[in-house]
């Protein structure tokens, strides 16, 4: 929504590698500044079916409720999804 300010924000892409080695990729939502620590409450969203490709996109969940009060959000590309075609499963 154009009244949503994403200024004060952090999005990054990372990877993580599956138990396999394959390299899995992320999105990790966050306000600015706050210490990556491992202490920081987290929403992990992952959907993996039928080639639905996910990326970061403004939930009213996640929005002040959650990001402006130092939590941190979480998208996982996992397998299935269309992220990158149908080799991807």
């Amino acid at each position: 929504p154009s009244h949503f300010d994403s200024k004060g924000l952090d999005v990054t892409q990372r990877i993580a590698k599956s138990k396999d080695g394959t390299d899995v990729p992320y999105f990790m939502i966050s306000k600015k500044g706050i210490p990556m620590n491992k202490r920081n409450p987290t929403l992990l969203y992952a959907y993996g079916a039928f080639e639905v490709s996910v990326g970061p996109h403004y939930n009213a969940a996640t929005g002040l409720a959650w990001l402006e009060r130092g939590g941190v959000y979480v998208e996982a590309n996992v397998r299935g999804g269309g992220e990158f075609g149908p080799s991807w499963h």
